[in-house]
């Protein structure tokens, strides 16, 4: 069970008036009753309203709905006792997580089905955020009015508001914010708080050890969070999605909007205070071990840019030089505790910020011995994203700027020293398209916790595979992992089922895919799939290859399409057959006939404009060799590739967003459907993509594989042509 936590405090405006903060309060409880996850009980505490209104509203709440709570506190106690009194005391005793909401924002429906699910598939997770959507009142009411949709700004209709702020042409003015996931959130933590507090989902257990306290006014949250890290080395993370998951109000009457100022005061206080006691728990030894850490420093570490705008004329190298010293004794304190999987990303986040610190530095300092001293201890740690970004940034800031003013002239000299000082540390973004010779296929396939999916993955792929061409090489690689030694076990019976597939534990996701993608591969193609893809019929992989060589306009060779896709599950969305698409056929490949499209054009929506896919799509390697680089260089290793689903998210991005790959617009896939994602379980936890109804969880999945089970393919094969999307819920066993 979830204990929803909803404390308030409303007051009627000079005029007497509260009409607006009740609408808001009204929408914010339906947000939870609306909810599709069902074990919750909403405790609403009013901490001094005391307005009958008020009193009226939630109890007709409650008569329609008894999981929902309400105490009095008759007085204003303030938000930490409140909060702190309605766990301890009101939360039901079989409630295993607390959630926070506000009385003012808006919980997506399926906020706390994603965050419960999220909690129990990352056991090691004990604090929970997500992502979150920035919405001012009256902006939106504007809009509404524009649109002659004032009406739907009430209870009774949240999904139809919801859908007025998520419309992508207000994006722009709705904020979308997504925060660090598990491998970054404790580290971020110091910099500022990467847990929005109504969106936060935690353990109770926690509440055993650790309580909000008033140390630094209007933070209790922050400072919650830094002593749960620091004291109790509990992990935070945050879900990622595209769907922002908690609507955040913004309005002048706002808690924090009315104590920017000390908020900022208190934040800084909190991250030195927890600085210094985390230094001192690892043995890390500063410049001010003797004393305490300065709180100027760690200002300018939460916000350099904002610091040096604000002390511009008092700034001095030191602070630069301190922060940086601080950076690495985080890193340090980091390495001591994190297992080896995110110190990668660590390592790299704490690059990114020393090299922002370093440049700026020399940006105001340009002629200076400890500018250039920084400049050279980051370029020693061997920087190559961040690097490659700040340049690629700089120049383009230099192209803008025309050298028409005095940041232009900065600029300039600031390249000139970093061309000079970097030429040997620097590596190409180019790809080597000499290497990749070898008359063949590279396919790297991506496998989490499911075995018996990989194993059927794998089988069906050789047994429909029809290959004509001796000559043609196929190297197979599976780089997978597992959160139990029961999953670990069920994959190394599929290892030894396939003696000709490479298995590879994943220990460091992005260090094996540039080994397996680009340094060891020397293949002419290469192929990206996930451990969920099903074939059904026969295909010619090198005849596929032969046409992408011949079709130099083209990217990619989508074996997922067909002229039946006309849905796109991912985003429940219908979508139209590009009228660009057209019949090709070849003499090399025995007269097969294919299907060709332009991806550019404007009707090409979802899938058929999807340049970068893992389900199995062709690439020239020399172009995955380009695209893994665009992405390092625009979105770096840390945010770029460390995991399948941001390979993918960044791939595309790089392609469409940075206009990558405007000559290669055509895309090519059979006439014929030969496979399916069969989405009937999902175990990543970056992107939150749909799954279908019918699900069988990770160890249902494994039983199938001990009982050496099958999924049926020619079943699949038969119902193939009624298959309007790529990923499918369709469920055929053949039972052993």
């Amino acid at each position: 069970m979830i204990s929803v936590i909803l404390p308030f405090l409303i007051k009627k405006d000079n005029n007497n008036n509260f009409n607006n903060e009740l609408n808001s309060f009204k929408i914010s409880i339906g947000s939870i009753v609306n909810q599709t996850f069902k074990e919750w009980e909403l405790i609403i505490v009013d901490d001094g309203s005391n307005l009958n209104e008020i009193d009226s509203l939630i109890e007709s709440f409650k008569l329609s709905d008894n999981r929902i709570k309400y105490h009095k506190n008759g007085v204003n106690k303030g938000i930490v006792k409140t909060l702190n009194e309605s766990i301890i005391n009101y939360c039901s005793p079989t409630s295993k997580y607390i959630a926070r909401m506000d009385a003012d924002d808006i919980s997506h429906p399926k906020r706390l089905e994603n965050q419960i699910k999220y909690m129990e598939s990352n056991s090691e997770i004990d604090i929970l955020g997500c992502p979150i959507k920035m919405f001012n009142d009256e902006k939106l009411n504007q809009i509404l009015e524009e649109k002659n949709l004032a009406k739907i700004n009430s209870m009774d209709t949240i999904d139809q508001l919801l859908s007025v702020i998520n419309r992508e042409e207000e994006k722009e003015i709705f904020k979308f914010i997504q925060f660090p996931d598990k491998d970054l959130a404790n580290w971020s933590m110091f910099f500022n708080c990467c847990l929005v507090h109504p969106s936060v989902l935690f353990k109770r257990s926690i509440f055993d050890t650790f309580k909000y306290q008033d140390t630094y006014p209007f933070i209790e949250d922050y400072d919650l969070w830094l002593n749960c890290i620091v004291n109790g080395n509990l992990k935070c993370s945050n879900i990622q999605s595209n769907t922002p998951l908690l609507f955040l109000r913004k309005h002048g009457n706002s808690v924090s909007s009315k104590n920017i100022v000390k908020q900022r005061e208190s934040t800084a206080q909190a991250s030195t205070f927890y600085l210094e006691k985390l230094f001192e728990k690892n043995g890390i030894k500063t410049s001010s071990s003797n004393a305490s850490l300065d709180s100027e420093v760690v200002r300018f570490l939460i916000s350099p840019v904002k610091y040096i705008a604000e002390n511009n004329d008092t700034l001095s190298e030191d602070t630069f030089e301190k922060s940086i010293e601080y950076l690495e004794a985080i890193e340090s304190s980091f390495l001591n505790q994190e297992n080896q999987k995110y110190s990668t990303n660590i390592k790299d986040a704490t690059n990114e910020r020393i090299g922002e610190i370093a440049s700026l530095c020399l940006s105001k300092f340009p002629n200076n011995q400890k500018s250039e001293a920084m400049w050279k201890k980051w370029i020693s740690r061997n920087p190559t994203s961040q690097l490659l970004s700040l340049l690629s940034n700089l120049k383009t800031n230099e192209t803008n700027n025309n050298n028409t003013n005095k940041t232009s002239d900065s600029n300039a000299s600031l390249l000139n020293f970093l061309s000079n000082s970097s030429t040997n540390n620097k590596p190409t973004i180019n790809s080597n398209n000499n290497k990749f010779k070898d008359n063949g296929i590279k396919i790297i396939c991506f496998s989490k916790d499911r075995a018996f999916q990989l194993r059927e993955h794998i089988r069906t792929f050789f047994k429909y595979l029809s290959e004509t061409d001796s000559s043609f090489k196929i190297e197979f690689s599976v780089l997978y992992t597992y959160s139990n030694l029961k999953f670990k076990s069920s994959y190394q019976a599929v290892e030894k089922e396939f003696p000709n597939v490479k298995f590879i534990k994943e220990e460091n996701f992005t260090e094996q895919l540039i080994q397996e993608a680009q340094k060891s591969n020397t293949m002419e193609f290469t192929l990206f799939s996930v451990d969920d893809i099903l074939y059904f019929h026969q295909f010619n992989i090198s005849n596929y290859c032969k046409i992408l060589k011949k079709e130099t306009s083209s990217l990619g060779f989508y074996m997922k399409m067909t002229s039946n896709i006309t849905y796109c599950h991912t985003a429940d969305e219908e979508i139209t057959i590009p009228l660009s698409l057209s019949e090709l056929s070849y003499e090399e490949t025995g007269g097969e006939k294919y299907l060709k499209w332009n991806r550019s054009e404007s009707d090409c929506k979802r899938d058929w404009n999807y340049p970068f896919d893992l389900c199995s799509t062709i690439y020239k390697t020399s172009d995955v060799d380009s695209i893994l680089n665009g992405i390092v260089k625009y979105y770096g290793i840390r945010n770029g590739i460390n995991h399948p689903n941001r390979l993918e998210f960044n791939g595309n991005r790089a392609i469409i967003q940075k206009q990558c790959y405007q000559n290669k617009p055509y895309c090519l896939c059979p006439t014929t459907p030969i496979m399916s994602v069969v989405t009937i379980n999902r175990v990543q936890d970056v992107y939150d993509n749909p799954i279908y109804d019918q699900t069988l969880s990770l160890e249902d999945l494994d039983i199938l594989l001990q009982q050496n089970d099958q999924l049926d393919d020619l079943e699949y094969y038969n119902n193939s042509k009624s298959y309007k999307s790529v990923h499918i819920g369709n469920l055929y066993v053949l039972k052993k």
